[in-house]
């Protein structure tokens, strides 16, 4: 069975795009990666199609090929149902591919929130809380996926939340910064409340053209980015250290959410997450090669030594941190392997 993982912070600090990009990268080194865009900036979207975003989305064959158009017929009563749609692959990794987001995705938040918020149960709309998990279901079926991964726009939306629900594992980033820190203290009540819509919706929507996805996401932990490795702390102004935020996530984060359910059993996390915090990895700041990769299409992590050559001179020591970041994102990986292992 497909494993689905969603990053999720509602902060409007935290950036899910490079993160999930790079985590997309390095996966794909031994899965078949599934990268879902639903964040309207399309920033994801981009990195993969790179000079062929705008052709995307006028060429009359792929125009459609996207996360709202995909959908189109359960958000705006469109006659044909649901089918697969194409999702390009990363010119640099055959195993990685984007199911290609739209700007105007928030179009689709109206009628999730009747339903998932207000409890509409018209039977006009009744079929749209399983309209992203069908698409994602058969595109995953199309390209033969192993993992996808799920980049959610920032905010506490219908979509966020649907979106969320379908997903098996979450993990959630963080930024040393105030709004961030915050961020985490409130999300535990939010995801419990979608939680507990799912299990009170769930038989409801089950004579609905596109059903639900069973199951209930489970935390696999959290991830650090933007970290100075040179100082132990991000680059930009904190109020919390990484031990601040540990605190929070073992004293009132995990307990919370272990009680709705929400959690692995206590033997399935590794020794490392019970006493780090449940920490997967601090992510170095890689702003540095973030230009040069976008410019030749891959991930930081995946430059090659040639590739940073020809910015010696403004990255001197481009290799050792491209190194360093492959690494962390390679342990990070093999943390999310052992965990998944328990979906």
């Amino acid at each position: 069975m497909v494993k689905r993982l969603v990053l999720f912070n509602p902060s409007g600090s935290v950036s899910n795009t490079m993160p999930i990009y790079n985590l997309g990268w390095s996966l794909a080194e031994k899965y078949r990666v599934l990268l879902v865009d639903a964040d309207p900036k399309c920033d994801l979207t981009s990195l993969i199609l790179r000079d062929d975003f705008d052709a995307h989305y006028s060429n009359e064959r792929t125009r459609r090929h996207n996360l709202k158009d995909g959908t189109s017929a359960a958000f705006v009563m469109d006659p044909l149902l649901i089918k697969p749609i194409d999702c390009p692959a990363a010119s640099r990794s055959s195993n990685l591919r984007v199911l290609a987001g739209h700007p105007n995705l928030s179009d689709c938040d109206l009628y999730l929130t009747l339903v998932q918020d207000a409890g509409d149960r018209l039977p006009s709309i009744q079929n749209t809380p399983g309209a992203f998990n069908r698409l994602i279901e058969l595109s995953e079926r199309k390209y033969d996926i192993d993992i996808t991964l799920i980049n959610l726009a920032a905010g506490l939306s219908a979509i966020n939340q649907n979106l969320f629900l379908h997903s098996d594992y979450f993990v959630v980033p963080i930024t040393l910064d105030r709004f961030s820190w915050l961020a985490l203290k409130k999300m535990k009540y939010t995801v419990s409340r979608w939680l507990q819509w799912k299990r009170n919706t769930f038989r409801e929507l089950e004579d609905a053209i596109y059903a639900l996805r069973p199951g209930t996401p489970k935390f696999a932990g959290i991830l650090f980015h933007q970290v100075d490795n040179r100082i132990g702390r991000t680059k930009a102004p904190a109020g919390h250290t990484i031990d601040d935020i540990k605190s929070v996530v073992l004293d009132d984060f995990f307990p919370h959410i272990r009680d709705r359910g929400m959690t692995l059993a206590p033997e399935q996390y590794s020794q490392r997450c019970h006493t780090n915090g449940y920490v997967l990895e601090e992510i170095v700041d890689f702003s540095g090669l973030l230009a040069k990769a976008i410019d030749v299409g891959v991930a930081p992590l995946a430059l090659t030594d040639q590739d940073l050559e020809d910015i010696r001179h403004h990255v001197p020591d481009g290799i050792a941190r491209r190194d360093l970041l492959r690494s962390q994102f390679q342990n990070l990986t093999a943390a999310l392997d052992a965990l998944m292992e328990y979906a």
